[in-house]
């Protein structure tokens, strides 16, 4: 997926969630290339990092709790394009 989010935003949690509040997360940005020209990061997630859960019955995905290296929330947009699975 490519996001745009705050310079500062040091974790981003990504989230899988399954039937009965059955969920893993890992922070997103340990999965970050360089930002491009245009502000935008791209982010390669193995699904391997998802190991808990049954990924054949996935019923969220969510990215949460904004943080800088502090562990303070920081506000602002973020902006999700071309999230895909392979």
């Amino acid at each position: 997926m490519r996001l745009k989010l705050p310079d500062d935003v040091a974790r981003l949690e990504l989230k899988l969630e399954g039937p009965q509040t059955n969920m893993q997360s890992i922070n997103l940005i340990e999965h970050a290339s360089r930002r491009d020209k245009a502000g935008w990061r791209t982010f390669r997630v193995p699904l391997t990092e998802f190991n808990t859960i049954d990924l054949a019955r996935l019923v969220i995905l969510g990215l949460w709790n904004p943080s800088d290296r502090a562990g303070a929330f920081v506000s602002g947009e973020v902006v999700v394009d071309d999230i895909h699975f392979e």
